[in-house]
């Protein structure tokens, strides 16, 4: 069940009818539950805009497909607003970005290169790097239960566990390509890919470092989306002796076994 504070309480004097719901309730309930603006105002208007009580009803009676967890949703919103300030430069925006990314980092005792930060911002949304936009923020911390920076703490060895789970690693992996772009891009340098397979697949993947040397003393293109995707799937081959030729692998790929065979 999720608490909120009294001024959303207070809104249940509002008219029933959904085109006058405040849209601030709209947004908030919208954050913490995915529902759509329309589905959104419904429930509210069934519940004369209390807020806790539609937020309440869609998580105890069949609207959501998994779970609550209790949080405190203006206490999450607090400090996604406390990090938000930290990069002024970007106040007209409603997200974190980067001086406030730094320091959520550093409240976390994490550094952000580590890999965690990855399923973090898997888990939050983040369409691209320093850039946690509120609905994600909430969304996400309130499905791991977390509304203070102890709890968040605490999610961090759970989700650093979470990585060993294959299915949740190709989500993080998949989404780390998108995620990592530069802006206006359609696919991924050479350099951030290295250093980002480097990063997720060493101590995973025994061929890491003859596939790192030869992406970097071969390949003078970007990483398309279908490559590194498929990259996954290889790494599952325990020996290159299993490698199909006549498979229909990227160029890449065949090229790397043909490299890797004949440094042997």
């Amino acid at each position: 069940m999720f608490r909120f504070g009294s001024s959303a309480s207070n809104a249940n004097q509002q008219s029933s009818s959904t085109a006058s719901i405040p849209a601030s309730l709209v947004t908030q309930l919208t954050q913490v539950t995915g529902l759509n603006d329309a589905a959104a105002r419904q429930l509210l208007a069934k519940h004369k805009c209390n807020l806790q009580l539609a937020a309440d009803d869609y998580f105890s009676n069949g609207y959501a497909q998994s779970s609550a967890r209790q949080v405190d949703l203006h206490a999450l919103t607090a400090l996604f607003d406390k990090y938000k300030r930290l990069s002024p430069d970007h106040a007209d925006e409603d997200i974190i970005s980067v001086e406030g990314t730094e320091q959520l980092c550093q409240d976390l005792g994490v550094d952000p290169s580590d890999v965690v930060m990855l399923a973090v911002a898997y888990s939050l949304g983040c369409p691209s790097m320093c850039n946690f936009p509120r609905n994600g923020w909430v969304q996400g911390w309130s499905k791991l239960g977390c509304d203070s920076l102890d709890k968040m703490r605490a999610a961090i060895p759970k989700l650093r566990a979470e990585l060993s789970d294959p299915g949740f690693f190709k989500s993080v992996y998949e989404f780390t390509y998108t995620f990592s772009r530069e802006e206006g891009q359609k696919s991924l340098n050479v350099e951030t890919a290295v250093a980002l397979w480097e990063l997720l697949l060493t101590g995973r993947w025994k061929y890491i470092d003859d596939w790192l040397a030869f992406i970097t003393a071969n390949c003078k293109r970007s990483i398309p989306k279908d490559t590194w995707n498929v990259l996954l799937e290889f790494t599952q081959l325990t020996s290159l002796d299993d490698f199909d030729p006549l498979a229909s692998w990227p160029s890449l790929i065949d090229d790397f076994v043909e490299y890797y065979k004949h440094k042997q």
